[in-house]
Protein backbone atom coordinates (compact mmCIF):
# COMPACT_ATOMS: atom_id res chain seq x y z
CA UNK A 1 0.00 0.00 0.00
CA UNK A 2 2.19 2.45 -1.21
CA UNK A 3 1.33 5.95 -0.12
CA UNK A 4 -1.87 5.30 0.51
CA UNK A 5 -3.75 6.40 3.69
CA UNK A 6 -5.65 3.77 5.47
CA UNK A 7 -9.02 4.96 6.11
CA UNK A 8 -11.39 4.52 9.43
CA UNK A 9 -14.93 4.86 10.56
CA UNK A 10 -15.48 6.84 12.93
CA UNK A 11 -17.30 6.06 16.06
CA UNK A 12 -20.20 7.95 17.20
CA UNK A 13 -18.72 9.64 19.67
CA UNK A 14 -15.84 10.76 17.36
CA UNK A 15 -18.39 12.83 15.03
CA UNK A 16 -20.37 14.27 18.23
CA UNK A 17 -16.78 15.28 19.04
CA UNK A 18 -16.26 16.79 15.41
CA UNK A 19 -20.14 18.27 14.91
CA UNK A 20 -19.23 20.18 18.25
CA UNK A 21 -15.97 21.22 17.61
CA UNK A 22 -16.64 22.83 14.48
CA UNK A 23 -19.89 24.75 15.69
CA UNK A 24 -17.46 26.58 18.35
CA UNK A 25 -14.93 27.51 15.39
CA UNK A 26 -16.57 29.82 13.79
CA UNK A 27 -15.55 28.01 10.73
CA UNK A 28 -18.02 27.32 8.06
CA UNK A 29 -18.40 23.65 7.41
CA UNK A 30 -16.06 23.37 4.72
CA UNK A 31 -13.19 25.05 5.61
CA UNK A 32 -13.96 22.61 8.80
CA UNK A 33 -13.75 19.88 6.78
CA UNK A 34 -10.88 20.62 4.39
CA UNK A 35 -8.66 21.61 7.65
CA UNK A 36 -9.82 18.59 9.12
CA UNK A 37 -9.22 16.38 6.08
CA UNK A 38 -12.55 14.78 6.37
CA UNK A 39 -15.15 14.56 3.69
CA UNK A 40 -17.75 17.84 3.72
CA UNK A 41 -20.52 15.52 2.27
CA UNK A 42 -20.13 12.71 4.87
CA UNK A 43 -19.71 15.90 7.80
CA UNK A 44 -22.73 17.12 6.44
CA UNK A 45 -25.08 13.94 6.69
CA UNK A 46 -23.71 13.61 10.41
CA UNK A 47 -24.62 16.42 11.10
CA UNK A 48 -28.47 16.04 9.35
CA UNK A 49 -28.57 12.83 11.02
CA UNK A 50 -27.60 14.18 14.65
CA UNK A 51 -30.03 16.82 14.53
CA UNK A 52 -32.84 14.36 13.60
CA UNK A 53 -31.77 12.55 16.39
CA UNK A 54 -31.96 15.07 19.03
CA UNK A 55 -35.43 16.40 17.78
CA UNK A 56 -38.06 14.97 19.39
CA UNK A 57 -41.98 15.29 20.18
CA UNK A 58 -43.09 15.80 23.83
CA UNK A 59 -46.74 15.42 24.48
CA UNK A 60 -47.71 18.29 26.95
CA UNK A 61 -50.92 17.49 29.12
CA UNK A 62 -52.56 20.49 31.09
CA UNK A 63 -52.08 19.66 34.81
CA UNK A 64 -54.61 18.08 37.33
CA UNK A 65 -57.72 20.46 38.07
CA UNK A 66 -57.01 22.95 39.97
CA UNK A 67 -58.43 23.65 43.72
CA UNK A 68 -61.07 26.75 44.03
CA UNK A 69 -58.49 28.61 46.03
CA UNK A 70 -55.96 28.32 43.17
CA UNK A 71 -58.14 29.00 40.59
CA UNK A 72 -59.35 32.40 42.25
CA UNK A 73 -55.89 33.54 42.63
CA UNK A 74 -55.43 33.65 38.88
CA UNK A 75 -56.79 36.51 36.71
CA UNK A 76 -58.49 34.43 34.33
CA UNK A 77 -60.31 31.99 35.24
CA UNK A 78 -60.84 30.08 32.03
CA UNK A 79 -56.95 29.58 31.38
CA UNK A 80 -55.34 28.58 34.82
CA UNK A 81 -52.50 27.25 33.08
CA UNK A 82 -49.74 28.16 30.47
CA UNK A 83 -46.48 26.51 29.61
CA UNK A 84 -43.48 28.54 27.92
CA UNK A 85 -41.16 26.53 25.66
CA UNK A 86 -37.67 28.24 25.19
CA UNK A 87 -35.85 27.57 21.85
CA UNK A 88 -32.13 27.37 21.83
CA UNK A 89 -32.66 30.62 18.98
CA UNK A 90 -33.99 32.32 21.38
CA UNK A 91 -37.62 32.41 20.35
CA UNK A 92 -40.13 31.53 22.82
CA UNK A 93 -43.57 29.42 22.61
CA UNK A 94 -46.46 30.06 25.05
CA UNK A 95 -49.16 27.76 25.29
CA UNK A 96 -52.35 28.59 27.51
CA UNK A 97 -55.00 26.07 28.37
Amino acid sequence: MSGSAIRRHKTPEEWRTLLERQERSGLSQREFCRREGISLSSFAQRRRESRNRDSAFVELSPPAESSPADRSATSDHKNPWSVEVHLPDGSVLRFHG
